[in-house]
């Protein structure tokens, strides 16, 4: 079998090609998938600031930039689509791609926090590239709203009807640092034991840039104990402790006026409640008293009694009958001693001579209430209960009316035996000495004492309702007014105490500069304590602060007032390593208000800050910053005017400053531009092609406008090819120096001009022609004419000859016929 050399041609170029595709097989293909240097090989992904608030906002935060295989820089000529996934969605979400446009370096994504602190992975892939990941951290930052704090005011109070106080809700930040909020909070608030202390606001709204809230509560006669609770969402609850402090009852005294009774008369019978030590006390709910009569033939009673809750007795009626003698009548309850009073009835003196007074009870509260308390009666010379002849003026005397009043006069009805006497009782706590006498020397003067029973003031309390101390506390140096420094009075078992009549406060700071405060203030007469302010400066630092009033110990708290976080500044550049193009996405310069431990701290006012360039021909600055309240972090777009390095230096009045740096290089770019030939005629043309090479590489899809000084393009636009060429037809118009402008654009690069030069020559002379030439050059028109005169001779002898063959054909015919 012969084989021919086109066949054994055939042969070896098919083994060069199947070696080939097995040794590409074997190398799995890499080495023809690896992009040349400054093309995109590589994702690089930063997360910044590396730690954001676990708030459950959104932050543009995930910058996604392309690198070349040594690491630099590097941009696409296509749209690059990124797929970002995050490892821990109850920590952080993130959008599930973005893209980078031809010319961009990077694209921004957003990572949206939940509430729950923790770290997430965040990936970025995208096809043919290799994929980048980096932890996001989230943390409560400072400054940031934790937790409530609740302050009651006064936290101890007596228990009376009508008492009152407020409910001072505060914001804390994760350092237990009173903080601000961004925005109004709705705050529930609810009471443990309703009968000891009920609120008069169950929803309290505190406001955007207020450090607290007040409501306030009510408490009742009844001791006891009752815990306001303050909530909100997301917030840790706040609690505090209302304590309502007073005796319990535990004995029932009876009083009967008057204790000696004409018959068939009615008197009155007073049942009191009495503490162990024989002080009043207050029901605290309503109490059924059994009253009975050990002799109901002489003296009758209802079978049932009820003190309200509140109040310290109850007043009821006993009746006498027609006989006189004596009778005993009693008081019972659950849980409550017995008590008793001894009644004698007599048969009435018409003759009276002296005037009684009688207490029932002998000691009431000092609460500014008037009490039936007092009776006068009148008596005959032995002692026994006497008639009224006439109407009886009594005249009525108090020896202290600091403690309690009497009215000027009563009158004794004629034909009746007694009167009652209203005392009006003060928030003094004392007795005095109640005097009766006739309008004459006729009636005996008689004199009694009235004992008011209450707690007596010994010392004046400071309280701070801000902060985490009751005893001092911590404010913001911001240069407000709180309103949130109580002033109270106890006794001398710490209990809370009233003040007797307007009592003046003097109030002093030892460092006013710090924190100063009213200089006087007044707790009014039946108070146990007053709320003022503290005013503090914008300078950080303590002060003592210190209450007096006369005759009372003095009482002071130190007061620390701190700068509210933020303490410093932190700084990024993403991507850091940029590439500079005048179409090129500037990088983001992200700034952070940190704490002093290195955590994100939101800012209280809004803050401004400067950022300075240490290259003033990369950078143009300063750059004004401003941080919105509430912010922890902003981020702009740093505007490069040229290649290079430069360091960006952040400054902010009371703040630590922070630093970032930039290196920007601009990407290699090639373009090289020919005309084939470059010396033409005029009357000849010229091929012009043009190469794009970016970073290494062919650079196609960039538009190209052409244009010529001497003559026409064609065609006048055109686009570079895979391989990043263009190419275009010069015709010129006349002889000279022609120059061909290319105008290339894209988005990658932006616009570059570039030129090339062609000679045109003139067109040269012709010699005149020779005879032969003439001769020749009449042949054109010549032969056409000869052929067709040949053609129309042939064409017409044709036809002469077929007439005459059709003429003898005819003849021969008609022989025939």
């Amino acid at each position: 079998m012969v084989v021919s050399s086109s066949s054994r041609r055939f042969t070896a170029v098919t083994l060069c090609a199947l070696f080939v595709l097995v040794a590409f097989e074997i190398q799995g293909g890499e080495a023809a998938t690896v992009p040349k240097v400054g093309q995109p090989y590589a994702l690089a992904l930063q997360i910044l600031p590396p730690k954001l608030p676990a708030d459950g906002n959104e932050y543009s935060a995930v910058v996604v930039s392309l690198l070349d295989p040594s690491g630099r820089p590097s941009f696409p000529t296509s749209y690059v689509t990124v797929y970002l996934t995050s490892s821990q969605q109850n920590v952080a979400t993130v959008d599930q791609s973005l893209v980078i446009s031809p010319g961009s370096n990077y694209g921004v994504a957003n990572l949206t926090t939940t509430i729950t602190t923790g770290s997430t992975v965040i990936t970025a892939a995208s096809p043919g590239l290799q994929s980048a990941s980096s932890v996001s951290t989230t943390v409560t930052p400072s400054g940031f709203p934790s937790s409530l704090k609740v302050f009651v005011a006064p936290s101890t109070v007596p228990a009376r009807p009508g008492s009152q106080g407020v409910v001072i809700v505060e914001l804390l930040d994760k350092n237990n640092l009173p903080t601000k909020p961004t925005s109004d909070i709705t705050i529930q608030l609810t009471t443990s034991e309703p009968r000891v202390a009920n609120l008069t606001d169950s929803t309290l709204t505190l406001q955007a840039g207020n450090l607290e809230v007040q409501g306030g509560f009510l408490t009742t006669f009844r001791p006891g104990q009752a815990v306001v609770t303050a909530s909100a969402p997301g917030l840790g609850t706040g609690r505090a402790t209302v304590n309502v402090k007073g005796p319990a009852p535990t004995n029932l005294k009876v009083y009967a006026q008057p204790a000696k009774i004409p018959v068939s008369t009615s008197g009155k019978l007073t049942i009191v409640l009495t503490d162990s030590t024989g002080n009043p006390a207050r029901a605290q709910s309503d109490i059924t008293v059994l009253l009975s009569s050990s002799n109901t033939s002489l003296a009758k009673v209802k079978s049932t009694l009820t003190i309200p809750g509140g109040s310290m007795y109850a007043i009821t009626t006993v009746n006498s009958t027609a006989v006189n003698g004596n009778a005993i009548i009693y008081a019972a309850s659950t849980n409550l001693v017995t008590g008793s009073v001894s009644i004698r009835s007599y048969f009435p003196s018409l003759t009276p001579t002296r005037l009684k007074l009688e207490l029932a009870p002998p000691v009431v509260l000092a609460d500014n209430t008037v009490y039936s308390s007092i009776m006068v009666s009148l008596e005959d010379s032995g002692g026994a209960p006497a008639l009224a002849a006439v109407d009886t003026t009594v005249r009525l005397t108090a020896s202290n009316t600091q403690v309690g009043t009497v009215p000027a006069s009563v009158v004794i009805v004629h034909s009746t035996n007694f009167k009652v006497i209203p005392f009006d009782a003060t928030f003094f706590s004392g007795s005095t000495g109640i005097t009766a006498q006739g309008l004459d020397s006729s009636l005996t003067i008689d004199t009694v004492q009235q004992a008011t029973y209450g707690p007596v003031p010994t010392k004046v309390v400071l309280t701070a309702l801000f902060g985490t101390s009751g005893r001092g506390g911590t404010l913001p140096a911001d240069g407000k007014l709180y309103n949130a420094l109580e002033v109270s009075l106890v006794d001398a078992s710490g209990s809370p105490a009233v003040a007797p009549e307007d009592l003046p406060i003097q109030l002093l700071s030892t460092a006013s500069g710090v924190v100063s405060v009213d200089t006087a203030a007044t707790i009014p007469a039946g108070s146990t304590a007053i709320i003022t302010g503290v005013q503090t400066s914008t300078l950080s630092g303590r002060a003592n602060l210190t209450a007096f009033a006369q005759g009372l110990t003095i009482s002071g708290l130190q007061v620390l007032t701190v700068v509210p976080a933020p303490s410093a500044l932190a700084a990024w550049v993403s991507p850091s390593t940029t590439l500079y193009s005048s179409v090129a996405l500037s990088p983001l310069l992200f700034v952070q208000l940190q704490d002093s431990a290195g955590n994100p701290a939101r800012a209280q006012s809004p803050i401004s800050a400067t950022v300075t360039s240490s290259n003033g021909a990369e950078v143009q600055t300063p750059i004004a910053l401003t941080f919105p309240q509430g912010t922890d972090h902003i981020s702009v777009r740093v505007e490069l005017k040229h290649n290079g390095s430069t360091v960006l230096t952040v400054t902010s009045s009371g703040l630590t400053s922070a630093n970032a740096r930039i290196d920007a290089r601009s990407p290699t770019l090639a373009i090289a531009i020919t005309a084939n030939p470059p010396t033409i005629f005029s009357n000849a043309s010229s091929i012009v092609k043009l190469t794009l090479m970016a970073e290494g590489a062919p650079l196609p899809g960039a538009t190209v406008a052409w244009n010529s000084s001497l003559g026409r393009v064609e065609p006048n636009a055109t686009l570079t090819s895979t391989s990043g060429l263009a190419s275009i037809t010069f015709k010129p118009s006349q002889s000279g120096l022609a120059k061909i402008f290319a105008i290339i654009s894209h988005p990658s690069l932006g616009t570059y001009t570039m030129k090339v030069s062609v000679t045109i020559n003139p067109a040269p002379n012709r010699a005149p022609p020779t005879l032969l030439q003439l001769i020749l050059s009449y042949l054109i028109y010549v032969i056409p004419v000869v052929a067709a005169i040949i053609g129309l001779v042939v064409f017409r002898t044709i036809r002469r000859r077929r007439s005459k063959a059709r003429e003898e054909l005819e003849a021969g015919f008609q022989t025939l016929s």
